[in-house]
C-alpha cells in the first residue's frame, strides 16, 4: 500500500534485541529491495533496543515482577506430568 500511494516506511525490528547478521541481511537488504521494488518512496530501518539502560531495567522489572508472583524456578511454574519421568525439568528440581 505505502508503495502504491508513493510513501515511505519505517520498519522497527521488534522481535531483534540486537544488530546482527538476520537484520542486516533480512531487513537492510532484502526488504528494502523489495520496497523499492513495489515503489517505496522511503525505507528506513529503526535500530535494534540493544542494551540501552531502558531496556536492561525493563528486563529487570519483568523479572522481578515474576519473581515476586512465583513464577521463576527453573521452568517457571511449569511442570513435566508425573508420567515423564526422564524429564529435564523434573531432573532439575530433585
Amino acid at each position: 500500500a505505502a508503495g502504491a500511494e508513493g510513501k515511505g516506511v519505517l520498519i522497527y525490528p521488534l522481535a531483534f534485541v540486537s544488530e546482527h547478521v538476520e537484520t542486516r541481511v533480512e531487513l537492510d537488504h532484502e526488504y528494502a529491495a523489495l520496497a523499492r521494488n513495489v515503489g517505496v518512496a522511503t525505507y528506513l530501518r529503526a535500530e535494534t533496543v540493544g542494551v540501552s539502560a531502558e531496556f536492561i531495567d525493563a528486563l529487570a522489572g519483568a523479572v522481578a515482577v515474576a519473581r515476586d508472583k512465583g513464577a521463576i524456578g527453573p521452568y517457571g511454574t511449569w511442570r513435566c506430568p508425573k508420567e515423564h519421568t526422564a524429564c529435564i525439568c523434573r531432573e532439575s528440581l530433585a
